[in-house]
């Protein structure tokens, strides 16, 4: 009788326990949560962790999933969603220590990866992805690789120390032709010692905001694309070029620290219509053009935050080889006497490369100088916060987003992971705004019966002014449960037999499966 009680004890204590896991394993079961229990340590099976089902959670609990160098990937995924991966360690991996390939709505964090021969984390075809809070030390070809991946996040990172010839921080590239890596944005990370910091090749619409970029060979690298952008970042002591821009097309780089590296920034290949302002430049050499294709070094002055020394008006850069001596004028640009007659001074860096309002040290000084000051446009959202409440299975609300420039621009979506997973044909592409036009986007939210309740942030960017961004809380709240009454007669969803015998009787196929058991471990044991 005792070992019956003990079986079915064993029974009841691991309904809704999470499965555990102390070896390489296959993780093939839809919406549950494992957790490792114990370190790996140089294991020779590729693909040690495999996760092949949607809506899996891996909890390492800061256990070593470790390999030999030879054996391929730490964790491994393919064709999944929703995966979370959390409390990692993991070394000595050969392709990667994590290893995404069209893996959509998943998030990595609170992990580090060290010594693995090519990278720390490679994303394939993976779209929509957050990656948050890692550390990557001593990986030797790259810390994050993304290839043909789509809108992801990035941040909180710290990257270092990889140490192969042609290493990569943080590489986001092209898997073939047309086969690009978009949109995706890197925040709040640093990245040293590597032989690139950041490498953007063949890709277009990505953003780099508050980046370290450190100690490495050549720090931020845009090669063979269109429309990236750098701000508000760190670009220092990197031993040949702060930043190269080679055979690339309408970069947006401004209110950078730009400082200590060989050369500051260098233009080639036929790069042109890169706009690059309010930034600091003390280099060595703060710029050197290879191309003659015209670049514009300056905006027209307007109201905004100046990268160094006071003042409420941007216009070009300071550069340390001519601010700190140059005339002041009263609206805090170089402003001088040229050729007998006085206006502003502008820095000439080469062939169709002009600096036209260099930002000055000593502001104010009433020497002259007037500008006109344009009107600054900015991206309203409404409602804020956004919320959808679901009654049926899936629910559509409007989201009304004003542009007041006067120019068309795009604009580009960013949802949280938390909420991403569950919007219907989200948009994949930029939402053209007319000026001074309101459009009205559908967003569609599908939630399982079981939530109640998710919050979240819609992100919303302008393409060209990533500095215009809005980011309303969202809330999507499902259809309640109905509400469980003990004694109303119903056997509702959640009650059971032991906890409301008066709604649900007793199953008695229960008590008969149970005797079943009982006989056969009789029988077994007799």
């Amino acid at each position: 009788m005792r070992k019956i009680l003990f079986v079915i004890l064993l029974l009841v204590a691991n309904v809704d326990a999470l499965t555990q896991i102390n070896s390489c394993s296959t993780l093939d079961i839809a919406g549950e949560t494992y957790i490792l229990t114990a370190n790996i340590t140089n294991s020779g099976t590729d693909n040690c962790i495999t996760i092949s089902a949607d809506n899996i959670t891996l909890n390492c609990q800061n256990h070593l999933i470790d390999g030999d160098d030879v054996a391929v990937n730490g964790i491994y995924a393919s064709s999944v969603k929703n995966i979370e991966i959390i409390n990692c360690y993991l070394s000595d991996w050969d392709t990667a220590g994590i290893f995404f390939d069209n893996v959509n709505y998943s998030e990595i964090s609170n992990t580090e990866i060290s010594s693995c021969p090519t990278a720390g984390i490679e994303l394939d075809h993976s779209n929509y992805n957050t990656l948050s809070d890692l550390n990557l030390i001593d990986n030797d070809v790259g810390g994050i690789v993304l290839l043909g991946s789509n809108r992801n996040t990035l941040s909180d990172i710290y990257i270092n120390g990889n140490n192969a010839s042609d290493s990569v921080g943080i590489y986001i590239g092209f898997y073939d032709v047309g086969d690009y890596s978009n949109y995706n944005l890197v925040e709040d990370t640093t990245v040293m010692s590597n032989d690139y910091g950041v490498m953007i090749e063949d890709s277009h619409y990505n953003t780099l905001s508050n980046i370290i970029v450190r100690s490495n060979t050549i720090g931020v690298d845009f090669s063979y694309s269109r429309h990236n952008t750098l701000y508000n970042s760190q670009i220092s002591h990197n031993s040949q070029q702060g930043i190269y821009i080679e055979g690339s097309n309408n970069s947006k780089i401004y209110f950078n620290i730009i400082s200590d590296n060989g050369y500051g920034a260098v233009l080639s290949d036929h790069s042109t219509k890169n706009l690059i302002y309010n930034n600091l430049f003390n280099n060595t050499d703060d710029v050197n053009l290879v191309t003659s294709d015209i670049n514009y070094w300056n905006v027209q002055p307007q109201r905004g935050t100046r990268i160094f020394t006071s003042g409420s008006l941007i216009g070009g850069n300071y550069w340390q080889s001519l601010s700190p001596t140059c005339p002041c004028g009263s609206d805090g640009f170089c402003y001088g006497e040229i050729d007998g007659s006085r206006g502003y001074i502008a820095l000439e860096i080469g062939t169709n490369n002009v600096d036209n309002y260099p930002l000055c040290q000593y502001y104010p000084a009433m020497v002259g100088g007037t500008t006109t000051i344009p009107e600054i446009p900015e991206l309203e959202v409404e409602p804020t916060p956004f919320e959808i409440t679901i009654t049926d299975d899936c629910k559509t609300e409007l989201i009304y987003v004003t542009w007041t420039g006067k120019t068309m621009v795009n604009v580009i979506l960013y949802p949280s992971a938390s909420i991403s997973k569950y919007f219907k044909g989200f948009p994949v592409s930029e939402i053209p705004l007319q000026p001074k036009k309101t459009v009205a986007i559908p967003l569609t939210a599908c939630l399982p019966k079981d939530i109640i309740k998710i919050d979240g942030t819609l992100t919303f960017i302008v393409a060209d002014f990533p500095e215009q961004k809005v980011v309303p809380t969202s809330i999507i709240r499902g259809k309640p449960l109905p509400k469980v009454i003990c004694g109303d007669g119903i056997c509702s969803e959640g009650e059971t037999w032991w906890s409301c015998p008066e709604d649900c009787p007793f199953p008695y196929w229960y008590l008969l499966i149970i005797i079943i058991v009982g006989i056969a471990i009789y029988l077994i044991t007799r």
